[in-house]
């Protein structure tokens, strides 16, 4: 049992504002609630409070008393399960901003984190330890390990004091940066995305009124938790709602439909995930015994969600048929968050991303002959206007955001941020979508860095080719990308994964543009084939595709026919 102070702490709701939601709000208002389920138990919110009080107290134990009064930069690198949210909560009761890494990245690349970051302290789970180890050493800072135990002495440590509630107020200072998240680098070297107390505070916020999160819901979490979806969509956002958060160590499908169909205490009834595992779970659907998936999901799931990247209409229709639920697809980024969701009302389209989240003002912007922005569109989450004459109802454009979601800055890069924003303060993200005036929603059409494919004089989406290729019968995954030639400029080359049983010889590249044909016009066709056994993906499902492109086709053979 806590002691008395702790239990009086709680108590006392109306030393903080009940319009003011904290991170904790939910600690104060439900300290005996389930927050967190995993492999090794359940956790309440008043539990996972104290052993960060205590993990805190071990962190000062080894800091020197200047580190105390400097800024720290604490990397950890946890299991995704209540460790996770200790040792995050941890850094913040620290005033420390807080930087999660990624157990599957290199130690090259965990290096690059840590020395960029210029963190202070690190926090491992025992099973990382000689992984970072050797950087703690080589960089001369403390490491810090956060076992099972001293999670569990979150029920029984009796020597708590409280006296000075403020300090466990960790998002009470709007201005303090709390929060580093690398980004892919899919498009450069990963730059450190800094978000403050007042942008996560807003992405949370967001999240709860766009999807209704309450303290009622119950999300299944099977995603890294290094990237904003599985962080603060999946974990931090039920958290901040007071719901709970079921989560698995890693990704397997057997699993997730468990958790899925059966109705526990307390049933999972949200569910996010990349389009990966969705594919993923419909093909293990497909080769189990198991019936009735769509009354099992009636009976009380709520919500499937999906992000990270472009979700195939194949797997939405597939999913609908499968649950009856048709998936809400979003799109944001790590400087971002969520931008754009579909709205739970209504019917969902096959690869539309919706409107933008709550708070944020989204703009699609074009340049003109002089290289000078010209906006075509700009919208709310409540209304979208169109300044340029459309086509058919529609107009696209370089996605630009603004809003208190927005990050900072990229951390100790000023050129990379002052480039990043435009003369108004809107966030360029380097997307382009189109507004569709009919339908009242938002495409993505890729990344104008990698998926907009220069040829023969035409900007092609390689996400609507990629859209037309994943519906032939024969093929389970598929990128395109834009390979350089001479003559085209880029050449429009699809790069798939056969579904099983099939054969290099079962699709010809004669065959797939003949196929495209019938759904697309010629010039936007492939001309170019690669046929793959798999497609490598980083953590949350993305394809580098600049990777790709320089390993199956390197400069050498740009040009062969």
């Amino acid at each position: 049992m806590l002691r008395q102070p702790l239990l009086r702490f709680f108590n006392q709701r109306n030393l903080f504002s009940l319009f003011y939601r904290t991170v904790y709000r939910s600690v104060l208002d439900n300290p005996n609630k389930i927050a967190v389920i995993d492999s090794n138990g359940q956790y309440s919110y008043s539990h996972l409070l104290s052993a960060s009080v205590q993990l805190r107290d071990k962190l000062l134990s080894v800091t020197d008393d200047k580190q105390k009064s400097a800024h720290k930069r604490i990397a950890f690198l946890c299991n995704p399960d209540a460790s996770f949210v200790v040792a995050q909560w941890t850094c913040w009761l620290s005033r420390a901003m807080c930087i999660p890494l990624c157990k599957d990245h290199p130690q090259s690349l965990l290096d690059y984190y840590i020395d960029d970051a210029k963190c202070s302290h690190l926090i491992v789970s025992p099973e990382y330890e000689k992984l970072l180890r050797p950087l703690a050493d080589k960089f001369k800072i403390p490491l810090i390990i956060i076992t099972h135990n001293d999670i569990e002495l979150g029920k029984t440590k009796q020597n708590i004091q409280l006296s000075n509630q403020q300090q466990f107020d960790i998002f009470s200072k709007n201005s303090d940066d709390a929060l580093i998240l690398y980004t892919s680098g899919t498009t450069g070297k990963p730059k450190g995305v800094v978000h403050t107390i007042a942008t996560l505070r807003a992405h949370m916020d967001a999240m709860l009124s766009a999807w209704r999160l309450t303290k009622n819901d119950t999300i299944l979490n099977v995603l890294p938790l290094h990237h904003v979806h599985g962080m603060i969509n999946c974990v931090m956002s039920p958290l901040y709602a007071g719901g709970t958060v079921v989560m698995m160590n890693k990704f397997d499908a057997e699993e997730t439909w468990d958790h899925l169909l059966n109705d526990r205490n307390p049933s999972i009834n949200v569910f996010s995930a990349v389009p990966t595992i969705y594919i993923k779970l419909i093909e293990h659907i497909k080769n189990s015994s198991i019936k009735d998936v769509k009354r099992l999901c009636s009976d009380h799931m709520r919500l499937f969600l999906s992000g990270s990247s472009a979700l195939p209409e194949p797997t939405f229709q597939k999913w609908h048929e499968l649950t009856g639920f048709e998936i809400v697809e979003q799109f944001g980024s790590s400087e971002t968050g969520r931008v754009l969701s579909n709205k739970l009302e209504g019917k969902k389209l096959a690869g539309r991303v919706g409107l933008p989240m709550p708070d944020l003002t989204l703009r699609l912007v074009q340049k003109d002959e002089n290289n000078n922005d010209q906006i075509v569109a700009e919208g709310t989450y409540d209304k979208v206007n169109i300044f340029q004459k459309e086509h058919d109802g529609k107009v696209e454009g370089e996605v630009y955001v603004k809003g208190p979601a927005i990050f900072k800055y990229y951390f100790n890069k000023e050129e990379a941020t002052r480039k990043a924003f435009d003369s108004q303060g809107y966030f360029m993200m380097g997307d382009m979508a189109e507004y569709d005036k009919k339908n009242n929603t938002f495409r993505i059409l890729g990344r104008s860095s990698v998926d907009i494919i220069k040829s023969g004089g035409y900007k092609i989406s390689a996400l609507d080719i990629e859209t037309v290729i994943l519906h032939h019968p024969f093929v389970s995954e598929c990128v395109v990308i834009g390979v350089k030639d001479s003559e085209w400029g880029e050449r429009v080359t699809a790069v798939v994964v056969l579904q099983s049983g099939k054969k290099e010889k079962d699709l010809t590249l004669e065959q797939l543009r003949d196929y495209c044909k019938k759904k697309l016009p010629g010039y936007q066709c492939p001309t170019q084939l690669k046929i793959v056994d798999k497609l490598e993906r980083n953590a949350v499902g993305k394809v580098n595709k600049k990777e790709l492109n320089a390993k199956l086709f390197p400069p050498s053979s740009n040009n062969k026919k």
